[in-house]
């Protein structure tokens, strides 16, 4: 029942599992009308499952994926690091900011965030458009070899 389905028991690979449905007998009406309402259970379980199954998808798929970012862009990471003797609850969530040097895939980008600096390869989940004002002091002088767009603030372009 908790996993919907029937589950698989040492003793059932000695003396058999139950037989098939309509196969069964029952020396009692009891019997008889209990092994029904389980079955009756385990699929309104399955069916309820599923359902949730398909709801979560549907909640993931929408906020999962609805941006994109180009070359030169700066943009928060997510800080998941745990560092030792440091409540994680308070410790900073995103650092940043970053640019993005290139895109190798649709969902995978290469970010930097000093010049001198490895780069990283970062799922676009993890990653949140920087919106301040001010753009790394690198990125403005044109260090990436890229065309560097400047943020912008409440729908206009500096």
């Amino acid at each position: 029942m908790m996993l919907g389905r029937s589950v698989k028991i040492p003793i059932d690979l000695v003396f058999g599992g139950l037989t098939p449905r309509g196969e069964q007998e029952f020396n009692d009406d009891y019997t008889y009308k209990l092994v029904q309402r389980m079955e009756e259970v385990h699929e309104f379980a399955r069916d309820k499952m599923q359902a949730a199954t398909r709801h979560m998808k549907r909640m993931y798929d929408a906020t999962a994926g609805g941006q994109s970012f180009a070359q030169g862009d700066a943009v928060w990471i997510r800080n998941n690091s745990k560092k030792r003797g440091l409540c994680r609850k308070l410790l900073p969530k995103w650092c940043g900011p970053f640019v993005i040097i290139e895109k190798p895939s649709d969902l995978l980008y290469r970010v930097k965030d000093r010049p001198n600096s490895p780069s990283k390869v970062v799922h676009h989940d993890k990653m949140r458009r920087y919106k301040g004002i001010n753009q790394p002091v690198w990125v403005a002088k044109g260090e990436i070899g890229a065309q560097v767009r400047p943020p912008k603030i409440d729908n206009f372009e500096i």
